[in-house]
C-alpha cells in the first residue's frame, strides 16, 4: 500500500512541473513572461549595483548606433572610406562604451600579428621597431531621464599632448554635439590656449569642446559616470543623475 501511495504522489509531483508556467518567445521575438506577463525587450542590459538593485537600463547596441551615426557625421575626424571597417574594429567595453584606435595619421589601425619567435629579446625589439603613436576615440551613453541619451567623446592622443572632450546628445537616430554643456570641470584640469593645429586634424571648435591639460586625462568611464585623473596622483569622479553629471565629493 505504502508503495501505491509513493508511486502516486510522484505521479502528481511530475505533472505539477510540467503544469508550471515557462518564459515563452512571441513572434516578435520578446521574451515574455507568462506569469506575470512582463514584456522584455532582448536587446536591453540591465545593469546593477553592487547590492543588486536596478542602476540602470541600457539599450545593448546603443553605442554602436552612435558610432554609425558619429562616422557619417560632419564631426567625425575618422580617415576612411570603408565605414563597415571601421565599426568591425571598434572595442565594445561595455553596452554603453566602444572606442576606437587610430593611427597618427587617423586612419582605423588594423591590429597585424607579430611573427612568432622563441626569443623573447627578438619580439619585442620587433615591437620597438614598429611602434607608432596611436589615437584611442571612445564613445560613454547615459540614458536621461527625459529620454534619450547624454554621450561623451574623448579623444586621447596623448603621445601628442591632445586630449579632447565633448558632449553630445543623441536621441536614437540624430547625434548633435552640445555646446557648453561639459560637467563641472576643475579650472587646473582644462589648456585655455590649445593649438589650432589640433582644431583642424579633428574638425572641432570654440564652445563645444574642452582641452585637457598635459597632466589630465580621463581615468575611466563607468555605467553611473566616470574619472578624471590629475598627474596620476588622484581622481575626481563625476556621477551621472539622469539629467547633469555632477562632482563627486
Amino acid at each position: 500500500m505504502k508503495a501505491i501511495f509513493f508511486i502516486l504522489f510522484l505521479f502528481v509531483a511530475v505533472c505539477g512541473c510540467k503544469g508550471e508556467k515557462q518564459p515563452q518567445k512571441n513572434e516578435d521575438n520578446k521574451v515574455v513572461d507568462s506569469v506575470n506577463y512582463e514584456v522584455v525587450q532582448q536587446n536591453e542590459v540591465t545593469v546593477l549595483n553592487d547590492d543588486g538593485v536596478v542602476e540602470e537600463v541600457v539599450s545593448e547596441d546603443v553605442v554602436i548606433k552612435v558610432w554609425k551615426k558619429y562616422l557619417e557625421s560632419e564631426y567625425c575626424d575618422v580617415v576612411t572610406d570603408n565605414k563597415e571597417l571601421a565599426l568591425s574594429l571598434i572595442d565594445k567595453k561595455s553596452p554603453s562604451v566602444a572606442s576606437l584606435e587610430l593611427d597618427g595619421a587617423n586612419h582605423p589601425k588594423v591590429r597585424e600579428q607579430s611573427p612568432s619567435s622563441d626569443n623573447d629579446e627578438d619580439e619585442e625589439d620587433f615591437f620597438d621597431e614598429d611602434f607608432e603613436p596611436t589615437v584611442i576615440e571612445t564613445f560613454a551613453c547615459y540614458p536621461l531621464d527625459a529620454g534619450g541619451y547624454i554621450v561623451l567623446w574623448y579623444n586621447d592622443a596623448s603621445d601628442w599632448g591632445r586630449k579632447v572632450f565633448a558632449v553630445f546628445k543623441f536621441d536614437g537616430s540624430v547625434l548633435t554635439r552640445l555646446k557648453n554643456a561639459f560637467p563641472p570641470f576643475e579650472s587646473d584640469f582644462i589648456d585655455k590656449n590649445p593649438s589650432f593645429d589640433w582644431d583642424k586634424l579633428v574638425k572641432l571648435s570654440g564652445s563645444e569642446v574642452l582641452y585637457f591639460m598635459q597632466d589630465c586625462w580621463i581615468g575611466g568611464f563607468y555605467n553611473n559616470g566616470f574619472t578624471v585623473s590629475l598627474g596620476g596622483m588622484e581622481e575626481t569622479f563625476y556621477e551621472f543623475n539622469g539629467k547633469d553629471f555632477i562632482k563627486g565629493k
